[in-house]
């Protein structure tokens, strides 16, 4: 009898083990937390239903992911791989490594020639004080603290 309980006790631990390899992946030699595609793409559709202004979250083919954000009627597309999420219990911590400059798209006319002549004049880099002071940028990095109620997510 004590072997069968045991034999089954050993099957559904195998059984978990495989079911959660199919979404983390954990290296205990250098301690490190590896998601799975599968894992990537459950993590994106929720990111996508509960965030107000993102509009789409795709793992990109081959690396990173593509965030459509929509503010002001003005749509951005960045091509983007997280470096770093911390969360803190009163804010959010973050690094993201731009794989692409931002894509800007819209449907209103003067926002298209303000979009176009920043590009043209400024080269498409943001001047100082442009963003709000809990996000900067350096480079191809975008490093940002958001305390948890700035991060608006949509009440269900």
């Amino acid at each position: 009898m004590f072997g069968k309980i045991t034999a089954a006790f050993q099957e559904s631990r195998q059984f978990l083990k495989r079911s959660l390899e199919e979404y983390i992946m954990f290296s205990s030699g250098t301690k490190q937390l590896t998601l799975t595609k599968r894992m990537v793409s459950l993590l994106c559709q929720q990111a996508e239903s509960r965030v107000e202004q993102l509009k789409s979250l795709k793992p990109h083919s081959e690396e990173g992911l593509i965030a459509t954000i929509e503010y002001n009627k003005i749509q951005v597309q960045l091509h983007f791989t997280p470096e770093k999420i911390t969360l803190n219990e009163d804010c959010f911590e973050g690094e993201l490594r731009l794989l692409k400059p931002p894509e800007f798209d819209t449907e209103s006319i003067v926002y298209r020639y303000l979009i176009a002549g920043w590009k043209t004049f400024l080269g498409g880099k943001l001047p100082n004080g442009a963003l709000p002071k809990e996000v900067r940028i350096e480079n191809n990095k975008v490093y940002y603290t958001l305390p948890p109620g700035l991060a608006r997510l949509k009440a269900y």
